[in-house]
């Protein structure tokens, strides 16, 4: 335990928020206004290569987006992502027990994604090291090498390297948002920490730094450049169609089928995305025993009714919407970037991914016109919608954080979670059924097969 005194032997106050600079001193982090001013710098420079990318060739400006976004990556690996400081104050009693200490020394956490990896490897997290590393590391680097097969091969003349070429590019686009679950960890984090935060006795100082401005940055545009990537085919193949005809009533009842499975979706995401997926506490036992806390913080804990403060839960809705909150009282640009990806990529866009696909399998099931337009839209939807990383992320970072319980810091899941999952098996199958009813419409076109 930690009992800090302030300047001329007086006691050091609580501090009310994270943007005060005994805040920003104390978590050892960037001042605020220069991590805004990073994040319109990196905002500026993925706009210029974009720009730069349209004048060179108008055909291929994704390339330029993806080229500055893995350059936007390589600094996100390294500087800090996020900071966070728990302590328990009682000032008048000149009391301040300092609860985070990392690595033995009390003080604040401070984790890159490299070092966080490097940690949780040392400490015998074996499991959360290969998870971080995989969705951080990896997987960008999948992209990368196939992303460069399918462009090098590209324009072969042979047949077989094009079919490698458009598998690489289908690869890609497929697992280029599985390099996200970290951001919606660190996220996560940070809205059940900030909930945390109890004048007078509970202290919880938390920021999101640089790393994770870089890191978020090119999840968004790695992800959706990677989409606008054509996908080659040789001269000497025919448009591909999968599936077989249908007669008319089989696609009716196909649409009948998705329509029920939507209804299922539906339940299972509201469920989902307002039921609480993950919990923190803070376990006064282990705090006790790992940090000899002195009896009078023990008794003031259970006198003033401290430890329901120390249970927070948070849901995939709620955590939006206080994002917003924060971001519209402290003006941090990073808050905003984080409540585009929960409510946008998460909510906004899971949702439309699933009524384009209703809309897909009515056109198949009731029109005869062959829409090549929205089949795209509703592959580039699912490839975009992020509700399934953002559960992945929840379970990564409760892998990671064990680290953090003999500090007496708890993470655990929670019954969102398990709905989230289900939703998105739902998702998965309204998708398919779509398309598939589509793809049979398609062949039916084709053969003029009306019965």
């Amino acid at each position: 335990a930690q009992r800090s005194v302030g300047a001329a032997g007086k006691p050091a106050g609580f501090i009310d928020s994270s943007d005060d600079p005994q805040a920003v001193e104390m978590l050892h982090a960037n001042d605020p206004f220069l991590i805004n001013a990073f994040f319109c710098a990196v905002v500026l420079f993925i706009t210029s290569m974009t720009a730069l990318g349209c004048w060179l060739d108008k055909r291929r400006w994704e390339m330029a987006v993806v080229l500055a976004s893995y350059m936007v990556l390589i600094p996100g690996l390294f500087v800090k992502d996020f900071s966070f400081h728990i302590a328990l104050v009682a000032s008048w009693l000149r009391v301040r027990v300092t609860v985070t200490m990392p690595r033995g020394v009390v003080g604040p956490i401070r984790e890159s994604t490299r070092s966080m990896v490097g940690l949780l490897w040392e400490t015998g997290s074996h499991s959360g090291a290969i998870a971080i590393a995989t969705f951080a590391v990896v997987v960008p680097l999948v992209k990368l090498c196939l992303l460069a097969l399918g462009e090098a091969w590209r324009d072969s003349k042979s047949k077989e390297r094009v079919r490698a070429a458009r598998w690489s590019i289908l690869a890609v686009q497929l697992v280029s948002k599985w390099a996200s679950p970290d951001m919606f960890a660190f996220t996560l984090l940070y809205c059940l920490l900030r909930h945390l935060h109890h004048k007078p006795f509970i202290e919880s100082l938390q920021t999101l730094d640089m790393g994770f401005t870089c890191y978020s940055i090119f999840c968004i545009c790695s992800t959706a450049s990677t989409l606008f990537v054509a996908v080659p085919r040789h001269a000497s193949e025919d448009a591909f169609v999968s599936g077989r005809p249908w007669p008319c009533r089989h696609l009716r009842a196909g649409f009948a089928g998705t329509l029920a499975l939507a209804g299922v979706w539906a339940f299972l995401f509201v469920r989902g995305i307002t039921s609480p997926s993950l919990r923190m506490s803070l376990d006064m036992t282990l705090l006790q025993a790992n940090m000899d806390l002195p009896g009078l913080v023990v008794t003031l804990t259970k006198s003033f009714n401290i430890e329901k403060w120390l249970e927070q839960d948070i849901s995939v809705w709620k955590a939006a919407f206080d994002l917003l909150d924060w971001f519209q009282k402290d003006g941090d640009l990073n808050l905003f970037l984080a409540f585009v990806m929960l409510f946008g990529f998460c909510i906004c866009l899971t949702a439309a991914s699933v009524a384009a696909s209703l809309g897909l399998a009515l056109r198949a099931g009731f029109l005869r016109d062959r829409d090549k337009l929205l089949p795209r839209m509703v592959r580039a939807l699912r490839h975009l919608a992020m509700l399934d990383v953002c559960a992945t992320g929840f379970i990564v970072l409760c892998m990671a954080a064990t680290i953090y319980r003999e500090n007496g810091i708890v993470f655990a899941l929670d019954r969102g979670v398990y709905w989230l999952v289900a939703s998105e098996v739902a998702h998965y199958a309204v998708h398919h059924s779509a398309l598939t009813l589509a793809a049979a419409a398609s062949c039916r076109a084709e053969g003029g097969f009306d019965r």
